[in-house]
């Protein structure tokens, strides 16, 4: 990481929560307790300048088509507040005094690119100056084909968020969602931003709730290929698949933190219960005992604790308990209706599904149960099945905002909201992958 001195005591803390009166810490609250005040205190953005990109002649288009995603990119880390310096070009050689000059007292820091291609190949020159000396302080060569010239801006931009911030970008995540625009219910991937789609599965029947390992090399799913709500699990790698999980109902898999075990809900005595098995389906083991539907669960960071949704004591909300299925506590207790949480990768928040005045909202709620957020009270629409991205400062979810349902993304905040799916049919049950290094 670099720019020490510039960048000391910016990326401590995103958000600093004030509490303004004390609650008892040893359990969750109730309905009853006193809800508390929250002042955010946002951390300041770096002022990121960005020249017009270099290129050759008869490659204009492709440099700035590269220089957009970039942008773009860069805005969504929130780490930048983005001054676009386009019709500013430099020659052959960025003097100090080209680029204090450029910077105009404004930004921070310049970036400089420049674009070549040669035949099918895409070289792409990225380079990071101090606007107050004008010295070249980073840069970095990215070459491939180019139709990879997406994913190629994508982690030039990831590299620049790691060298300014300390922090892994999310430019080259992905997210696995399902689809039924080709008439079935299949499983996709497609690149963070919403382009560049393509099918996971292709056996035109039902297929549901994806969830990536932590390696992001395999993607857990229900699919009814063997007409029955089997687990199946599929190796990116290799294109392998098999059967994990079969007999009854089998949804809601999620990996162990260790990716070497699966937890998932299964039907008993027509009740869903939680049970753990090895990722080849043996060692099968049951974790929850309850007299209703325990469905949905998640990790936290650490893997000691995992959060779920159960209607055990009458309608669905939210539990907690030790990832070895003990200590077992409620955590939601406002509203009637909350379903499939996520937790944080940060594991200050968990993300969930909640009712409100007739609508689903995403709704945050703090591990201890003291904090809650709606992110979007007051609203004429659903938005469901939140999950955060790895970073920890955005979220997908599912929405009918349009009419029909399609994937969006908004930050922690529930701002920046940005539509996701456009190609037609409801688009549900988002994944977003973990950062791959």
């Amino acid at each position: 990481m670099i720019l020490n001195g510039l960048m000391s005591g910016r990326w401590l803390k995103g958000v600093v929560f004030m509490i303004v009166c004390l609650l008892p810490l040893l359990e969750p609250a109730s309905a009853s307790d006193l809800q508390i005040e929250i002042e955010k205190l946002e951390t300041p953005r770096i002022q990121l300048g960005t020249l017009g990109f270099q290129a050759d002649p008869g490659s204009e288009n492709e440099a700035k088509a590269v220089r957009d995603i970039l942008m773009m990119d860069l805005r969504r880390s929130l780490a930048f507040n983005m001054i676009d310096l386009q019709g500013t070009m430099p020659g052959p050689d960025l003097t100090p005094d080209f680029i204090q000059k450029a910077a105009g007292g404004k930004a921070e820091i310049i970036l400089s690119g420049r674009l070549k291609i040669e035949k099918d190949q895409i070289h792409l020159d990225v380079a990071l100056y101090s606007a107050k000396t004008g010295k070249w302080i980073w840069g970095r060569k990215f070459s491939g084909s180019v139709k990879e010239t997406r994913a190629i801006s994508h982690r030039a931009s990831d590299k620049i968020i790691y060298q300014l911030t300390g922090e892994a970008g999310i430019a080259e995540t992905e997210i696995a969602y399902v689809s039924d625009q080709g008439g079935s219910k299949e499983v996709y991937l497609m690149d963070y931003d919403g382009y560049n789609a393509r099918l996971v599965t292709l056996n035109r029947t039902i297929n549901l709730f994806p969830r990536w390992s932590p390696d992001g090399n395999k993607i857990a799913y229900t699919s009814y290929i063997d007409k029955n709500p089997d687990i199946w699990i599929y190796d990116l790698s290799t294109a392998r698949r098999w059967k994990m999980a079969t007999g009854g109902l089998r949804i809601s898999a999620t990996w162990f933190p260790d990716g070497k075990k699966v937890l998932f809900a299964g039907s008993v005595d027509g009740m869903t219960q939680l049970f753990t098995a090895g990722e080849d389906g043996k060692n099968i083991k049951r974790l929850t005992f309850s007299a209703g539907n325990d469905l949905s669960p998640s990790f936290s960071p650490s893997g000691r604790d995992l959060v779920f949704n159960s209607d055990r004591g009458g309608t669905p909300q939210l539990y907690l308990m030790n990832g070895d299925g003990t200590n077992l506590r409620r955590l939601t207790f406002l509203g009637e209706y909350n379903t499939t949480p996520s937790w944080s990768p940060k594991g200050d928040w968990i993300a969930y599904t909640c009712r409100e005045d007739g609508r689903l909202h995403v709704c945050l709620i703090s591990p201890d149960g003291r904090k809650v957020r709606n992110l979007s009270p007051g609203t004429l629409f659903d938005d469901e099945s939140p999950v955060w991205a790895p970073d920890g400062r955005h979220l997908t979810f599912s929405s009918n905002r349009e009419g029909k349902l399609d994937l969006y993304m908004m930050t922690s905040e529930g701002t920046e909201v940005e539509k996701l799916t456009t190609r037609g049919g409801n688009n549900i049950n988002p994944a977003w992958s973990p950062v791959r290094y």
